[in-house]
């Protein structure tokens, strides 16, 4: 699967972007690359934002499945396993706990 294409800057200068003018860079990223664009290494891990709603909407909806990744990272590292954000594919479990 291609990836969408993003800037091709040093991860380092990335991070210094998302630190020091976070919105402006989104912006900036936004109107050059469009409703999707890629930042970091695309050797490793990289990822894929997504700069419309719509778009944000039809990946919470699609099958899980659809989407791959070489190393995944689980909704729950991030979230925690109680969040909304983990679905209802997880219900059983926290009712039987």
């Amino acid at each position: 699967m291609k990836l969408p294409d993003g800037p091709r800057i040093p991860p380092w200068l990335e991070t210094i972007q998302l630190i020091v003018r976070p919105l402006e860079f989104f912006d900036e990223l936004g109107e050059r690359y469009g409703d999707a664009f890629t930042l970091g290494d695309r050797n490793n891990s990289p990822v894929v934002y997504l700069n419309h709603p719509q778009g944000i909407k039809e990946i919470f909806a699609a099958d899980p499945n659809l989407f791959g990744s070489a190393s995944p990272i689980h909704v729950e590292t991030i979230v925690g396993k109680h969040s909304l954000a983990v679905g209802a594919s997880n219900k059983k479990r926290f009712d039987q706990q």
